[in-house]
C-alpha cells in the first residue's frame, strides 16, 4: 500500500454518518403517550448508537435545531403541536457560546443535510408525533470507517433521512 504524505495541508478522515428513519403508519390508537418529553441538547458524533426512546429523539431534534439556528422559529410549534396531545415539554436552556464561538453541544460535520428532516418533522404534527413516539422511528449514529451498518433496513412504511460528513 502506498501512502502519501502532503505538509501544510489540513485533511480529516473522520467520516460520521446519521440516518433517520421516520415509520409512518399512523396510528396513534397503539402508541403510548408521554406526559413530558424533555429536550435536551447533546453531542451526536461518529458513535455508533441507536437512538430510539423518545427522549434521546427529542435532543437530536433539539440539537439539531441549534445547529441550524433555527430554535426560535420551530421551539414554539413543537411546544404548541405536543401540547394539543396533552403532552408537556421541557427545553434545557440555549447555551452560551464558549469564547471561541462554539457550543459544547453538537451534531458533527456539516448540519445541512439535516434541514429537510428538521423542516419535515416540525411542520407536521403527524410527523412529530410519529418521530418523537414510534417505536419503530429511530436515528441511527455510525460512521464509515467501521462495519458498522447505518442503512435503514425496515419492512414498513417510513420517512427516511441521512447526514453525511
Amino acid at each position: 500500500m502506498k501512502r502519501t504524505i502532503r505538509n501544510g495541508v489540513f485533511e480529516t478522515n473522520s467520516s460520521s454518518t446519521h440516518s433517520i428513519c421516520i415509520a409512518n403508519d399512523f396510528d396513534m390508537a397503539n402508541i403510548e403517550t408521554p406526559k413530558k418529553i424533555y429536550f435536551e441538547f447533546g453531542e451526536f458524533g461518529w458513535e455508533v448508537r441507536k437512538l430510539d426512546t423518545s427522549h434521546e429523539k427529542a435532543s437530536y431534534l433539539y440539537t439539531a435545531l441549534l445547529e441550524l439556528d433555527l430554535l426560535d422559529e420551530y421551539v414554539p410549534m413543537i411546544e404548541q403541536f405536543l401540547k394539543q396531545n396533552n403532552i408537556l415539554c421541557d427545553f434545557e436552556e440555549k447555551p452560551k457560546k464558549d469564547k471561541y464561538g462554539r457550543y459544547d453541544y453538537y451534531i458533527e460535520h456539516d448540519v445541512s443535510d439535516l434541514t429537510e428532516f428538521v423542516e419535515t418533522v416540525c411542520n407536521c404534527e403527524g410527523t412529530l408525533l410519529l418521530y418523537l413516539l414510534s417505536e419503530k422511528s429511530f436515528v441511527l449514529t455510525g460512521n464509515d470507517n467501521c462495519d458498522c451498518e447505518t442503512d435503514i433496513n425496515v419492512d414498513y412504511p417510513h420517512l427516511e433521512f441521512y447526514k453525511g460528513n
